[in-house]
């Protein structure tokens, strides 16, 4: 009988964890999914959409984050599709710039860019625009469209998530046995722990490194098998860091083998070495993860990337932590070892969630750096979804750290069961699952602080009226505007109608008309809406005229920051 009841916990456990993994597994695919590019093109010289009175001899483009040059290709078509680039693409002397030249004597008509980039983060990016000598043409052909595979970026999200759940597993498990339950070893549990761990790596780092290709060249999944020699990564830096990985993975098996081999050891001096030799390869296996992320890019990556070891670090020891007590140590058969484990696991997480307190706030501040940036990107948005997971899991911490110090003293058992303290743990580890996924989306996210862009307001004054010009997301692409007409005493004015223009200020340009949007045009005091299309980051010049009778309108220009 009591073994049919340990037998339906058990499977009661495996249902709920189950579903806890599926779960996160599907938050990893839903939140990143859609990825967009990380290298967002800010300039580019000729400009989009400009009309130049004399043939460019180069194409130069400008992104917001150091590039990696010898990955990012620049082609240039004329309106027949035919090449009109010459030599190879080069940074221009600088780091955030794709530069390629032009064969020399272009003839009138308009020409198609073609880039493809890989920013310093091994993300891919890749994009198209128009530029024109002399006048405007019909192109003819088909210039070729960057693809996009959506379900790859989807399935590299998932594979991130487990590799980092193959962290805890794994090496994190195994450092935490080495160091507070060398006894351990020997438990079959723990050796297979440490073994899916294992597995989870090898999976993550194998798929990521066929995956990527797929991704990167936007093409279907089909194309593994029908035609690999089209792949590519388009990234150096990702292959370099995926191929290290690998070796690393194989120190990580040594380790685990000799762990279980020297599970009957009892001097204490291999033992330690055994430790350090695991912790040594973890750390080196721990840095490969910061390397192809957000922290690799933008200014100080030398010290982003340290301080994300520290916290991927602090996070693995820590969780791994939590699965050792939570599945190897049962209070009816290792009530003295979790006894003596319990006071010296509460020490190492409240020193572990200290770091990730610190790392992470630090990683906060350089990835967001600025309130507006948390609440209005999609970035934010996540973050605060872990964030708000994290403080859950520190209240938790907190309440299993305040019951072992009252119900656990060294070499002696539980004064109480400790059903409990195992509820507790079961909520925390369920918990930090979900921040693992959210964690592993952030991933291949745009950063906030490069996603967002501050809300643009400007009042605009003539003798007899005052206009007020909101947009709330200035940025390259679509943006919405809207225009409210005021008396100079702040009392409202009649909108009877809006047209207007937009350029890029400093080309030559067309003007681009504004599209409003659908309204009867009452002549009630209310604002109107109206659609922008910036096609690059840059200062554009938004020209209006808003009429507020039959008869009379009124003609002002707006200077606008686009990032």
């Amino acid at each position: 009988m009591a073994r049919r009841r340990r037998a339906a916990r058990w499977a009661g456990g495996l249902t709920r964890t189950t579903a806890v993994l599926v779960a996160a597994g599907l938050l990893v695919i839903l939140t990143s999914g859609t990825a967009a590019a990380h290298a967002q093109l800010v300039a580019s010289d000729p400009a989009p959409g400009a009309v130049l009175p004399r043939p460019p001899t180069a194409v130069t483009l400008t992104f917001g984050d150091p590039i990696q040059v010898g990955d990012g290709t620049i082609e240039v078509f004329d309106d027949e599709y035919n090449r009109v680039d010459a030599g190879g693409v080069t940074s221009a002397g600088r780091r955030d710039a794709l530069h390629v030249g032009l064969r020399l004597g272009l003839a009138a008509g308009t020409y198609t860019v073609n880039w493809h980039a890989s920013s310093a983060d091994t993300h891919p990016a890749s994009g198209s625009f128009q530029f024109s000598v002399d006048h405007t043409s019909v192109v003819r052909g088909a210039v070729p469209a960057a693809g996009r595979n959506d379900s790859a970026g989807a399935l590299l999200g998932l594979l991130r998530w487990l590799g980092y759940l193959g962290l805890l597993l794994g090496p994190g498990v195994l450092l935490v046995v080495l160091g507070l339950w060398p006894a351990g070893l020997a438990d079959r549990r723990t050796g297979r722990l440490t073994l899916a761990g294992l597995g989870l790596l090898v999976i993550s780092t194998l798929g990521a490194m066929v995956l990527q290709g797929v991704y990167a060249s936007g093409e279907p999944f089909s194309t593994l098998w029908t035609s690999p020699e089209k792949l590519d990564t388009h990234s150096r830096r990702f292959d370099e860091v995926y191929a290290v990985r690998s070796f690393l993975l194989i120190g990580v098996a040594v380790a685990l083998m000799l762990a279980r081999w020297s599970s009957t050891l009892v001097p204490t001096r291999p033992r330690r070495l055994l430790l350090g030799a695991t912790a040594v390869s973890t750390v080196a296996l721990l840095a490969t993860w910061p390397l192809v992320g957000h922290s690799a890019a933008g200014g100080g990556s030398a010290v982003a990337v340290a301080v994300n070891l520290v916290h991927t670090l602090a996070m693995t020891v820590w969780l791994g932590g939590l699965v050792v007590v939570l599945v190897c140590l049962r209070p009816s058969a290792h009530a003295a070892d979790l006894a003596m484990v319990l006071p010296r696991f509460s020490r190492l997480a409240l020193t572990a969630v200290a770091a990730l307190v610190v790392t992470g706030s630090f990683m906060v501040w350089r990835e967001v750096g600025s309130v507006g940036a948390l609440t209005d990107t999609r970035y934010g948005r996540l973050l605060l979804v872990k964030l708000c997971g994290v403080v859950v899991l520190l209240l938790l911490g907190n309440h299993a750290r305040r019951w072992v110090k009252r119900h656990v003293h060294a070499e002696t058992s539980p004064s109480r069961p400790a059903t409990d303290l195992h509820r507790r743990l079961l909520a925390e580890t369920t918990i930090a699952l979900a921040v693992l996924a959210a964690t592993a989306a952030l991933v291949v996210i745009v950063p906030a602080r490069q996603d967002f862009a501050a809300p643009f307001r400007r009042s605009l004054s003539t003798s007899d009226w005052r206009i007020l010009v909101e947009i709330p997301s200035p940025r390259r692409g679509d943006a919405s505007m809207r225009v409210t007409l005021m008396r100079p005493d702040g009392s409202g004015g009649r909108i009877t109608g809006l047209n207007g223009s937009t350029s890029l200020a400093g080309a030559d340009a067309r003007l681009t008309p504004l599209h409003v949007k659908p309204m009867s045009y009452d002549g009630l005091p209310r604002p109107v809406e109206a659609a922008l299309a910036f096609t690059a980051a840059g200062n554009w010049i938004v020209r209006l005229h808003v009429k507020n009778s039959p008869t009379e309108s009124v003609a002002v220009s707006v200077l606008v920051p686009v990032g």
